[in-house]
């Protein structure tokens, strides 16, 4: 009997550092597969970008963050973005990182910001009304101005500022168009906090500590058994 406890004794030193070494593997090997994972996730997300989305506006925009650890994450955004039949331009800020703009119909934002909510998204939708309402009223006024004065200047000045008149209604009727019509859509795409050699160092010194203070206390335990 004392035979064997002192066999298990001996040996499980070496037990528990095989066991502390089989979790840094697995850690390890878990770990770079999610990354491996978000890499491609991310890579799938950046193909689906068009060219030549049109804008939506400063007057009413909706901002959405997701994050995406995997293709499954990827895959339930892209089928969002089809279903509701939203083109988008994407642009990639490093592995981690995906930006998409597009613009939505007004009338459809609220549907919009719950489907985001359901798929554990967040997302916030923004309303500028007054910001463009204070837009357009000065831009009509800069009108009212120009338009008062054009008699009195000469004709290569009212040439340009009939010019800067056009232009300003030009914009007055993008406004109003943005104001009762669309939205701007903003997604920021996000793979989630990703493991670096750091964080594999410090996993590795953590258990190699627990691996020396259990191994002397086994050590310590067969010393004072024998005396």
């Amino acid at each position: 009997m004392e035979g064997k406890k002192a066999l298990i004794l001996a040996v499980a030193p070496f037990v528990i550092f095989i066991i502390l070494g089989s979790i840094f593997v697995g850690t390890y090997y878990r770990e770079t597969s999610l990354a491996r994972e978000q890499v491609s996730a991310m890579d799938e997300l950046e193909g689906i970008g068009e060219e030549n989305v049109p804008w939506g506006g400063l007057c009413n925009i909706v901002n959405i963050y997701v994050t995406v650890r995997d293709r499954e994450d990827a895959a339930r955004l892209e089928e969002f973005l089809r279903d509701g039949g939203i083109g988008v331009s994407v642009s990639r800020h490093g592995e981690g990182f995906i930006s998409m703009t597009g613009r939505v119909a007004l009338r459809d934002v609220e549907g919009i910001v719950e489907k985001s909510r359901e798929n554990g998204w967040v997302a916030v939708y923004h309303n500028n009304s007054d910001f463009c309402t204070r837009t357009v009223s000065e831009l009509e006024r800069e009108n009212r101005i120009i338009s008062a004065h054009l008699d009195k200047l000469s004709p290569e000045s009212r040439e340009v500022l009939t010019g800067i008149m056009e232009r300003n209604r030009r914009n007055i009727e993008e406004i109003e168009s943005e104001m009762r019509l669309w939205a701007d859509l903003n997604i920021m795409v996000d793979s989630g906090p990703a493991s670096t050699p750091e964080s594999f160092h410090d996993l590795s010194g953590f258990l190699a500590t627990w691996g020396v203070v259990l191994g002397m206390v086994f050590l310590l335990h067969g010393i004072f058994k024998r005396r």
